[in-house]
This record gives structure tokens, C-alpha cells and sequence, in this order.
């Protein structure tokens, strides 16, 4: 009886740790994330910033304009994962 309670009690503790492994790797996950795409992590201050990347050869680029569609496209699957074949647009 007394092993199997200690063994319950070790089972235990190696889960809390293991839990506590994932939590640890989420969180720097989500830090490297916010670092990358310039995000903010709620939790944890932001690492001081490294050293700023290359300049961009041209600095002066206008971004680009948004764009207007009228019409767009639609994909299915059937549920036989096999694809339509020549399915009518208005059909």
C-alpha cells in the first residue's frame, strides 16, 4: 500500500512538473512571437530589442494600394475527397 501510494505521489509530481515544463514553453513561445511580429506579450516584459536588421534599400516605397475585387472563387471537397469537375460558376 505503501508503494502505490508513493508511486501515485511521485506520478504526480512528475506531471505538476511536466505541466509546468509546457507552461514554461508556451510563454517563451509566445515571447519569441511577439518579438518576431512586434506584438506585445501580456505576462512578461518585452527582452531588451536586439540590434536593428538592415535598412531597406528603398525607404521612400509608397505601400501598396488596397485592392477592389467584384468577383472571387470558390473551392469545395467532396465529402469522397475528390474534386468537382466542371462545375458551372452559377450553378
Amino acid at each position: 500500500m505503501r508503494r502505490a501510494a508513493e508511486e501515485r505521489r511521485r506520478e504526480k509530481a512528475e506531471e505538476l512538473a511536466a505541466r509546468q515544463r509546457v507552461r514554461e514553453k508556451i510563454e517563451r513561445d509566445k515571447a519569441e512571437r511577439a518579438k518576431k511580429y512586434g506584438g506585445s506579450v501580456g505576462s512578461q516584459p518585452s527582452p531588451p530589442a536586439p540590434e536593428p536588421g538592415p535598412v531597406p534599400s528603398s525607404p521612400s516605397q509608397e505601400p501598396p494600394t488596397k485592392r477592389e475585387y467584384d468577383q472571387c472563387r470558390i473551392q469545395c471537397l467532396l465529402l469522397s475527397s475528390s474534386w468537382p469537375r466542371n462545375v458551372p460558376a452559377d450553378g
